[in-house]
């Protein structure tokens, strides 16, 4: 009889040991930045400038993304090479964490597959994956704060960016993904359907 006691204890200390626990997930602390595709650079500035009131930072060179500051933290980021038969101009979302290695770490864990962390056309360092419905979601270390977004004539529209949405096919799987793993909550719903 001890001797199956003791065999017993040592199934359960052996088999407790190859349990792996899953990290924490470190803070996601919000927006840090929108992209959006885009097909006319002047337009572009022309909207997020003059129209939404937003400063413009002028493109490092040709081709390269325009820089729509929102406040010291946030920014639209204008990526121009939208073909013009393309409607879906929603490039990526990407959120700040206060640890963008820990949070690698924590979707490994998680089975979730994502790239980086590399350099961006967005001049970040950032950890990329698509959620269930293809969109690109981005994360980013928190640290980086821009000493004063560029001065503007015009009023902008809002100081801050405080949520984004996407579309949805697969319900379960857009909530396995953003509740589940990423600990969002689902604020609004809606769509060109007021039934649903």
């Amino acid at each position: 009889m001890p001797v199956l006691m003791l065999l017993a204890t040592l199934v359960v200390v052996l088999v407790g040991q190859g349990v792996a626990q899953v990290p924490t997930r470190p803070p996601i602390v919000g927006l840090d930045h929108l992209a959006f595709k885009i097909s006319d650079v002047a337009a572009a500035q022309t909207f997020y400038g003059e129209l939404l009131g937003y400063p413009v930072v002028e493109p490092r060179a040709a081709g390269a993304p325009v820089l729509v500051r929102i406040n010291k933290r946030q920014a639209i980021v204008l990526e121009p090479g939208l073909a013009p038969d393309v409607d879906d101009r929603l490039s990526h979302v990407a959120f700040a964490t206060s640890d963008l290695s820990a949070l690698k770490t924590y979707l490994d864990a998680r089975g979730v597959a994502s790239d980086g962390p590399d350099r961006r056309t967005c001049g970040r360092v950032a950890l990329r994956m698509n959620d269930p419905d293809g969109h690109v979601v981005e994360f980013v270390q928190e640290e980086v704060i821009v000493a004063a977004p560029p001065t503007s004539p015009y009023v902008p529209l809002s100081t801050r960016l405080y949520h984004t949405g996407v579309a949805v096919r697969d319900e379960a799987r857009a909530h396995a993904f953003y509740r589940e793993v990423l600990g969002f909550e689902e604020i609004w719903r809606g769509g060109a359907d007021p039934a649903r």
